[in-house]
């Protein structure tokens, strides 16, 4: 029994005196590349067979010369199973003289549009320009409204019987309205019982207005009128009524002229 410990202690020991390594092969293109492990050269060149410690390594494959560049691998080696680097080396590019420039080629399709820029500033106003000819005439308007006055005069005694019937005729010869009728008298009646008044009369429709003349006043205004009378029509203003029953005045009349005015416009 006491052989056996000491048999298995010295073969453990010779266990721990040889490190525990895998075999790795390293391959490269081209050829009889330098090969450094974890920064110490391994004196070999590939294709290398190296038999390298378990743990984590690094590998640099270099070619001699200039011509080619130089590649660094990582590689664990956790056991003893055999693995193999292949390294492609490739050649260290240099930049030779620039050759002459090449003929100039087609010219590309045009772009996009881009977007629409800012508006610039307004440009300084140009010369006026001479003026035109002169455009043609232009059609005659529609005539304007015009105005106008028609007067009567009934001469005496508004009470005289002869007096009936006088007055005056007026023919438009355009369209017209008439719009107001006034009356001065030569005096005014005082406490008469029949009133005058005078009939202004159109041929065509008849008697389209009368003014009553009352006691007390010398002058008398219709107030705004609107009667349209047609060109050609016949307008009479007459006196119709006659004065009777006055105090003061001979026969009971009022002895008076009458001043009659009627205004128009032409439509």
């Amino acid at each position: 029994m006491q052989k056996l410990t000491i048999l298995l202690t010295v073969c453990l020991l010779g266990a721990c005196l040889h490190a525990q390594t895998g075999p790795v092969k390293i391959n490269s293109f081209p050829a009889g590349a330098n090969v450094t492990v974890d920064g110490v050269a391994s004196g070999k060149t590939t294709p290398a067979n190296l038999a390298l410690p378990f743990g984590q390594h690094t590998i640099l494959v270099s070619a001699p010369g200039t011509g080619w560049t130089s590649e660094t691998r990582s590689l664990n080696v956790p056991d003893a199973t055999p693995r193999e680097v292949n390294v492609t080396l490739l050649p260290t590019l240099t930049s030779g003289t620039p050759g002459p420039q090449g003929p100039q080629g087609p010219a590309g399709s045009t772009g996009p549009q881009g977007p629409k820029g800012d508006q610039g500033a307004q440009g300084v106003a140009g010369v006026a320009g001479p003026a035109g000819p002169t455009g043609p005439t232009g059609p005659t308007g529609p005539s304007g409204t015009d105005t106008g006055t028609f007067s009567a005069y009934i001469r005496g005694d508004f009470g005289d019987w002869f007096a009936g019937g006088e007055g005056g005729m007026f023919i438009p010869d355009r369209d017209i309205t008439i719009t107001r009728i006034t009356v001065r008298l030569g005096g005014a009646g005082i406490q008469c019982t029949t009133l005058p008044y005078v009939v202004l009369n159109q041929s065509s429709v008849g008697t389209i207005y009368t003014m009553t003349i009352p006691n007390g006043t010398d002058h008398l205004d219709s107030g705004p009128l609107s009667f349209d009378v047609d060109a050609g029509q016949t307008l009479d203003l007459f006196l119709f009524g006659l004065t009777q029953g006055c105090n003061i005045f001979e026969n009971g009349r009022a002895a008076r002229d009458g001043q009659f005015t009627i205004n128009y416009k032409t439509r």
